[in-house]
């Protein structure tokens, strides 16, 4: 019931969008005098020439979609700072700007269904509420902001036809990402800041796992492991609804630790908790638990049929991809290849990769801890049915 909730709101606040976008567009150019005259002056010139022109302009919108991304991620910065948090990660695509112990360097990071990311670490400590709001909204606020400012201009200001296109370009973008941030809905499997603002002011339990996940991403940064963070962050009761994605995150948090300690048994258990529970019904989350499934299934047994079996093609597109950035994906690819595949030269390429990702790492302390394990499981024997 809950995954046909999430899709019918999704539908339903998509088409939304569409529609106000639409009728947007036709309204201005019906009211602006500068897109007035760019469809009347292509459309004059015939229809090789409007389509030139109309793709031109979808060119325009797209860098402007940048822009606005940009200024998106600057708005959670901005706003974060100006309520009391630290700075700890700027991404624009896959390039981020990393704060870590030794100061500040540039990392390859990447989510699918996100343009960018503002990471920052927050105030107060943990059973204490901290100010989420304005960080949670404020790229949604400055894009709307942008955009209305950008329309006014174009509606009251003597400027070139041009420069009113820029301008529509940066409004039209702005509306749509800040409404498909703003709006509560998952964009790519991924919950959006509408959503997040929404679920984590419903309980004190969704605020501290929204606040849990900005700090432990913080202290990961700068170098600590999980298993060195206090054990009661990452208490998960017995009857904790891991349905839900906010409680699944630290679930996730809490799994991990414990395959930090080498504690694979307990680790299965909590990812299997999590994957019966829906995985949090985010798509990014499932792929995850699926990955550490995976691998557990690799090192604890023998059967490399069982294996197979579980790493099916989504999966393995997922960790293909993630395995670009992400040093558990190459984790879960260097177990498959050495003890499923038994490809020692793939296993190899592997593990070099590895080597050469921790330096690229936004995470100093997750990058650390994914090569300790890599290099655990280099020393595990190879089983030979």
């Amino acid at each position: 019931m809950g995954k046909k909730a999430d899709k019918l709101r999704n539908t339903a606040a998509a088409f939304g969008i569409g529609v106000i976008l639409g009728v947007g567009i036709i309204g201005m150019c019906v009211v602006v005098p500068s897109l007035k005259t760019f469809v009347k002056t292509a459309a004059g010139h015939g229809f090789w020439f409007f389509m030139a022109g109309w793709i031109g302009f979808m060119v325009l919108l797209a860098v402007a979609a940048f822009v606005q991304i940009v200024l998106h991620e600057a708005g959670h910065l901005v706003f974060g700072l100006m309520t009391g948090y630290r700075f700890v990660s700027f991404r624009i695509g896959s390039f981020v700007l990393v704060r870590d112990d030794k100061g500040y360097g540039l990392r390859r990071f990447s989510i699918a269904g996100t343009g960018g990311q503002c990471l920052l670490e927050p105030p107060s400590t943990l059973g204490e509420t901290f100010p989420y709001r304005l960080y949670c909204m404020g790229g949604v606020a400055v894009n709307l902001l942008t955009a209305i400012a950008a329309y006014v201009v174009v509606l009251v200001a003597d400027i070139s036809p041009v420069w009113g296109l820029v301008l529509i370009s940066l409004s039209i973008s702005g509306f749509f990402i800040g409404l498909m941030n703003g709006i509560p809905m998952k964009v790519g499997g991924v919950p959006n800041d509408g959503h997040n603002l929404f679920f984590a002011g419903r309980t004190p339990e969704m605020l501290r796992a929204l606040w849990l996940q900005l700090k432990v991403n913080a202290l990961q940064t700068r170098g600590e492991r999980l298993r060195d963070m206090p054990d009661e962050w990452f208490e998960v009761p017995s009857d904790a609804d891991l349905s839900n994605y906010m409680y699944t995150a630290v679930a996730g948090m809490a799994a991990s630790r414990l395959l930090e300690e080498r504690r694979i048994g307990e680790a299965r258990e909590m990812f299997r908790r999590i994957d019966e529970a829906g995985a949090g019904s985010v798509s990014v989350y499932r792929m995850e638990v699926a990955c550490e499934l995976l691998f557990i299934e690799i090192i604890t047994g023998c059967d490399r049929t069982a294996a197979e079996r579980m790493f099916t093609p989504e999966i393995r597109r997922y960790a293909d991809i993630y395995s670009r950035y992400m040093l558990s994906r190459v984790r879960l690819l260097y177990a498959y290849a050495r003890f499923v595949e038994k490809d020692d030269a793939k296993a190899a390429a592997l593990y070099e990769r590895a080597v050469k990702m921790v330096a690229q790492s936004p995470s100093k302390g997750d990058a650390e801890a994914e090569m300790e394990m890599i290099e655990w499981v280099k020393g595990l024997a190879v089983c030979n049915s």
